[in-house]
């Protein structure tokens, strides 16, 4: 399928992070509510592609609200992530270079149902240069440049409307979805 287009709301005057101070006017992403409710692989792709929005959103700001949104509430294993990006920016710090490129590697998720739930597992790859983080104005850590590939990224649909979950929370919370077998590789 190719890279993820993550979407934001650009209302323009986006400043990068300096040296000396935080990312500047950091375009919000762009939720499409309608989508996000269909049980339908475009919503749940779109889910994806917003979630991801939302976590580069906050990175750059230490805002999760887009992102807990769009993340399962009972996952526990994202709000230390989450926790960790808010507790930075609170602290005066900020992240310096950060920039987020995703892909689907495979335009045939898996698709997993039972009952009213179904698992869209994506096949999926990511990568960063490396980038600084700001601890405070004195203390600035390195971080190296990254790239995973191949890895899993998975929406649930319950309740109404696709949000973004581990593979450890999926294994926990559905394993029935996990060992059913009831795949697919089409939309249902």
């Amino acid at each position: 399928m190719g890279d993820i287009k993550l979407p934001t709301k650009d209302k323009g005057g986006y400043t990068p992070a300096t040296n000396t101070e935080p990312a500047k006017n950091v375009p919000e992403p762009d939720i499409d509510e309608n989508a996000i409710r269909q049980k339908t692989l475009e919503g749940s792709y779109k889910a994806l592609a917003a979630y991801e929005a939302s976590f580069l959103y906050a990175v750059l700001t230490g805002n999760s609200e887009y992102a807990k949104k769009l993340s399962h509430e009972d996952d526990p294993n994202l709000r230390p992530q989450f926790d960790l990006y808010r507790d930075i920016y609170n602290g005066g710090g900020w992240m310096e270079g950060y920039d987020l490129k995703c892909w689907i590697r495979d335009k045939r998720p898996t698709v997993v149902f039972e009952s009213d739930i179904v698992a869209v597992a994506w096949n999926y790859g990511e990568k960063f240069e490396a980038y600084k983080a700001h601890l405070s104005k004195e203390e600035v850590a390195d971080q190296p440049a990254d790239t995973a590939d191949n890895i899993y990224m998975v929406t649930i649909y319950d309740g109404g409307s696709w949000t973004y979950v581990t593979n450890t929370y999926l294994k926990q919370k559905y394993p029935q979805l996990v060992e059913s077998g009831n795949s697919s590789s089409s939309a249902t």
